[in-house]
């Protein structure tokens, strides 16, 4: 502080503020108020004076924030001194604790990068009086786990933050006992439970009232595991949960398409409802690899459907690639409103048992390539199609089994083959060398056509080029 006076014999003293002692710079004496003023004319305008032992205050302020943005003083340091130069702020010894937070350390903001002991303590307070620090924390992460409780094998497992709630997983659940069951039932996950011998399961779930907050079950730092509770039903009358699924509505009608939920893995036996939210399912698409087969596809090994208010299944397409490269299907129930079966379809559905398509008086279109493939784990494959199914695709049945296709029937006594609706056999539709088994092709006909032959002839040769090595006495027409 400089502090200057008048030089004219008339000036008046000035009044100095209160000090305890003065030191002169030039050669750093103490002197009293007395000698500064009895001195002052002749050392002016060098004289330069400061207080001497006159003590500051300095402050650091250490601000803990809640869950709810409150700042709140975890730790004040205050110190009083002449020499703010070697003094700075302390870091605390001891770290603020919140439950399902880990403290990350010490920041200048509050939403600051936090600061190291070092960088801290390196400070003084010459820059400043007052430091304010904060604290940054990080959410803990918890591995939830669901499992079954007779294999302990992992249903599905995902991380949750604190404060989330608890989902159940879009993993369908299914026991590992499943499989000693008959082909109709299964066992269904009525909730969960972290001890496996809890007969009361918490039904984990964001779409029901009674929601879980991860606030109210975790106040330890751990995961948790929760193990399913199975009870056994009949899969035709009990539909499976609604999440696993997507209903895309057909535009301008009451008809949707059926498909997973994104997200969503399907496992073992599942059942589709006949109607959704007042739409009625007629086409099933996207289980398996898609188009591009790049997708993973549904675990599924069986499909029922679930009729909704004594509605029938009123299916009537199978979208292309809708299964395709699912592995371990094994049977779908196929209503007889099907319609079409478009490309690919079924395509490498190595497990699936055979289907009677004499059933599907409705059925005119089986697209490309959408049984190749198909049938693997058949002991015997005899193919019977109904007198309306006019359209093979190219590859449709093509490389099902060598050793294994025994017959091909189109139409029946009651159903014959009418050839005015122009019946396309794409070439190497059913393509592969027959079988050991390998009997013979049956039409059943039913042409206006005079010249029965003129009518066949093509038909044949198209058969002649599907089925690689046929000869004539394959070709038996009733």
């Amino acid at each position: 502080m400089n502090y200057f006076r008048n030089t004219s014999s008339t000036a008046s003293t000035p009044t100095l503020p209160t000090i305890t002692g003065l030191v002169y710079v030039n050669n750093s004496t103490a002197i009293s108020e007395a000698d500064l003023f009895n001195k002052y004319e002749k050392y002016f305008p060098d004289l330069k004076i400061f207080c001497l032992n006159v003590q500051e205050e300095y402050t650091t302020n250490y601000i803990n924030i809640d869950e709810s943005g409150k700042q709140d003083i975890f730790l004040k340091q205050c110190i009083k001194t002449t020499d703010p130069l070697t003094f700075g702020p302390k870091y605390p010894e001891e770290d603020p604790t919140k439950i399902n937070y880990d403290f990350q350390g010490w920041a200048t903001t509050p939403n600051g990068t936090p600061l190291t002991r070092e960088e801290i303590e390196a400070l003084r307070y010459t820059s400043q009086s007052t430091y304010n620090f904060y604290s940054i924390w990080d959410v803990q992460k918890f591995t939830i786990t669901f499992k079954d409780p007779d294999t302990d094998d992992i249903i599905t497992s995902y991380e949750a933050l604190y404060g989330e709630m608890l989902h159940e997983p879009l993993t369908l659940p299914i026991s590992n006992r499943e499989n000693q069951l008959p082909d109709e039932q299964r066992y269904k996950c009525i909730g969960w439970v972290l001890n496996k011998d809890n007969s009361y399961p918490i039904t984990i779930n964001s779409a029901r009232v009674n929601l879980l907050n991860l606030s109210a079950i975790m106040s330890q730092n751990n995961d948790r595991t929760y193990y399913a509770c199975f009870l056994k039903e009949d899969c035709r009358t009990n539909p499976t949960d609604s999440r696993f699924f997507t209903f895309s509505r057909k535009t301008g009608t009451n008809e949707c398409v059926c498909q997973p939920a994104d997200g969503a893995i399907l496992k073992g036996k599942i059942t589709i409802p006949t109607v959704y939210d007042g739409m009625i399912v007629t086409e099933l698409s996207d289980f398996g690899t898609g188009y591009t087969n790049t997708k993973t596809p549904q675990e599924i090994t069986h499909i029922y459907w679930y009729n909704v208010n004594g509605i029938e299944p009123q299916l009537k397409s199978i979208a292309s690639s809708a299964f395709r490269s699912c592995t371990n299907l094994i049977y779908i129930d196929i209503p007889n409103t099907i319609e079409i079966i478009q490309d690919s379809a079924f395509r490498s559905c190595i497990s699936l048992k055979m289907i009677d398509f004499s059933n599907f008086k409705k059925l005119e279109t089986i697209g490309d390539h959408a049984f190749n493939g198909a049938f693997g784990n058949m002991e015997d494959i005899n193919l019977h199609f109904s007198g309306k199914t006019k359209n093979f695709g190219q590859y449709s049945f093509a490389y099902l089994n060598s050793k294994k296709l025994g017959r091909l029937q189109f139409g029946d006594i009651d159903d014959p083959v009418t050839f005015t609706n122009n019946i396309t056999i794409a070439l190497q539709s059913f393509l592969q060398a027959p079988g050991d088994n390998f009997q013979y092709v049956t039409f059943y006909y039913n042409s206006t056509t005079t010249n029965k032959e003129t009518a066949l002839v093509p038909l044949f040769n198209e058969l002649y080029m599907s089925i690689a090595g046929a000869q004539d006495d394959y070709i038996d027409v009733a």
